[in-house]
C-alpha cells in the first residue's frame, strides 16, 4: 500500500524522516485538472474506506484560514487523508499519474468492497507503518 501524499508540504510534517525536496511543492500542481477530472477523482477519493477519523482539523496547505477534517481513507492499494480530494475538489490539483492511471482503470469508486473484504483490508492497517509514497515523474 503506498501513502497519496505527493507534496512537501504533506511529507514533511506527516515523516520528518522522509526528504520532502523530492516532492513538489502543491502550488506547483494548481489548476491541472479540468473541472470533470477533478470531479471524478474527487468522487474516487471521497468514496474511499474511512480508516480513521480525528477530532482536530488540519490546516488548507495552500489557504491556512481554511480548515480541513482530518480524515484517512484506502482502497485497499493507496491511502490518503482528506486534505488530497480537499485540494482536488477546490484547486483542480493535478496527482501522480501512476495514481491517475490506476484510478482511470477503476470501474466503480474507491470503495466497491463488501463488508467482508473491507475488514480485512482495514485489520491489514493495524499497526502497520506505511512509508511507501506515490510521487510525481520528473516529467510530470
Amino acid at each position: 500500500m503506498k501513502k497519496l501524499a505527493p507534496f512537501s508540504e504533506m511529507v514533511g510534517t506527516s515523516n520528518p524522516v522522509i526528504n520532502s525536496k523530492e516532492f513538489p511543492s502543491v502550488k506547483t500542481k494548481v489548476n491541472k485538472l479540468s473541472n470533470i477530472d477533478a470531479d471524478t477523482v474527487y468522487k474516487y477519493l471521497i468514496n474511499g474506506i474511512e480508516v480513521i477519523e480525528f477530532l482536530s482539523p488540519d490546516l488548507d496547505i495552500i489557504d491556512s484560514k481554511i480548515t480541513v477534517r482530518t480524515k484517512v481513507f484506502t482502497d485497499g492499494c493507496y491511502l490518503w487523508t482528506m486534505m488530497i480530494p480537499h485540494l482536488v475538489k477546490n484547486y483542480k490539483v493535478s496527482l501522480p499519474e501512476e495514481f491517475m492511471h490506476y484510478l482511470r482503470k477503476q470501474n466503480t469508486y474507491a470503495n466497491q468492497y463488501d463488508n467482508g473484504r473491507i475488514k480485512q483490508i482495514l485489520d491489514s492497517l493495524k499497526g502497520k507503518k506505511i512509508d511507501s509514497y506515490v510521487k510525481f515523474s520528473d516529467d510530470e
